[in-house]
């Protein structure tokens, strides 16, 4: 398995959402590969974060729906 591959693969792998076959190809990369063993573990702490921040009810999140609302319609073309 390459680095590509494997980069694709972590969010499946972090959520155990993989083959048996390309969980150990991922676990073995992770092994061998600094680089992508990096990767994963910021991918588990943003998940982890996330998670945190989540179930945080002091922390107001906006309304996800109007943000991309806005984002629609604020949208420029510039040529």
């Amino acid at each position: 398995m390459n680095c590509g591959e494997s980069v694709t693969l972590l969010s499946d792998f972090h959520d155990g959402h993989l083959s048996e076959p390309d969980c150990v190809s991922v676990m073995a990369h992770l092994i061998i590969c600094l680089p992508c063993r990096g990767v994963f573990q910021d991918l588990k702490l943003i998940v982890t974060t996330a998670s945190r921040l989540g179930n945080d009810e002091q922390i107001t999140f906006p309304n996800e729906a109007v943000i991309w609302q806005q984002l629609d319609i604020g949208v420029v073309e510039i040529h």
